[in-house]
């Protein structure tokens, strides 16, 4: 099940209904294909969950707006950081639980995580210059 990253058209606030790809007057900035991403991105998440006070849940929709965002910003900035770090492919711990269907441990690519992150970030800017959300939903 992946994660889509959305820019949402602005005043406009869909339904919180699963989305399927496309909203009108909104813009898909990237997904995560994998559940390794999430989970190698979860930990920072965190931080950005105890100022937002909800969940960043791959099962869900969480958008952000306004002050918010530069909060989102500096946590991607330091994934990226943790990320350079890291070889080429590692492997994360994904649900402890176990998800249906999901392998318990993952492996995730430095590339394809880099490459997600340099699709949110400029999102990010392009969101508080339109003063809308970039919302992280169920796709």
């Amino acid at each position: 099940m992946a994660l889509a990253v959305i820019i949402e058209a602005p005043n406009e606030r869909p339904s919180r209904g699963r989305y399927e790809g496309s909203l009108p007057g909104s813009e898909h900035v990237c997904a995560f294909e994998t559940a390794a991403i999430y989970w190698f991105l979860y930990a920072l998440f965190e931080t950005v969950q105890e100022h937002k006070g909800k969940d960043l849940d791959r099962h869900g929709w969480c958008s952000f707006v306004g002050a918010e965002l530069p909060a989102l910003a500096a946590t991607l900035v330091a994934a990226q950081t943790a990320i350079a770090a890291q070889p080429n492919a590692w492997t994360v711990v994904t649900d402890a639980a176990g998800a249906p269907g999901e392998e318990r441990d993952a492996s995730v690519q430095n590339q394809e995580l880099q490459a997600v992150l340099n699709q949110i970030v400029p999102a990010i800017h392009t969101t508080e210059a339109r003063n809308t959300y970039l919302s992280f939903v169920n796709n």
